[in-house]
């Protein structure tokens, strides 16, 4: 690898560790730049919608996680490699290579969204 890369990809890496503080601390009020914010889903189960009550509950269970600086790592040990978008009413991370997300906004609840051969299925729940 050049020199030039090698310098590209560390102040990448400077960056997304950057913006992981900044939401991190938009999330829970705090100006910590390196924290693991854990997540406990409202639900046992996704819902197909989740915008007025749970509406048509499904059979997928709903599992708790981690977001950390490499992305995020739900409790049964899978993991999402995820984009963070921060604005001033929260954090999307965005699943790499799918349309699946995660929402956390300043108050700590979060909103996740998947996409299944069945169609969209949703979670809430808080993170703290």
């Amino acid at each position: 690898m050049e020199p030039v890369d090698r310098c590209i990809q560390k102040l990448d890496e400077a960056v997304k560790a950057a913006a992981f503080g900044l939401a991190i601390s938009f999330i829970i009020g705090s100006t910590a730049t390196a924290a693991n914010l854990r997540c406990s889903p409202a639900l046992p189960v996704f819902c197909a919608n989740v915008h007025v009550g749970c509406a048509g509950r499904t059979a997928l269970p709903t599992l708790a996680f981690t977001i950390t600086a490499e992305g995020v790592v739900f409790e049964d040990g899978s993991r999402w490699g995820a984009d963070a978008s921060v604005t001033e009413s929260g954090t999307v991370y965005r699943r790499k290579g799918s349309r699946d997300w995660i929402r956390i906004d300043t108050a700590g609840a979060f909103s996740q969204r998947m996409y299944r051969k069945a169609g969209p299925v949703m979670a809430y729940g808080t993170c703290g």
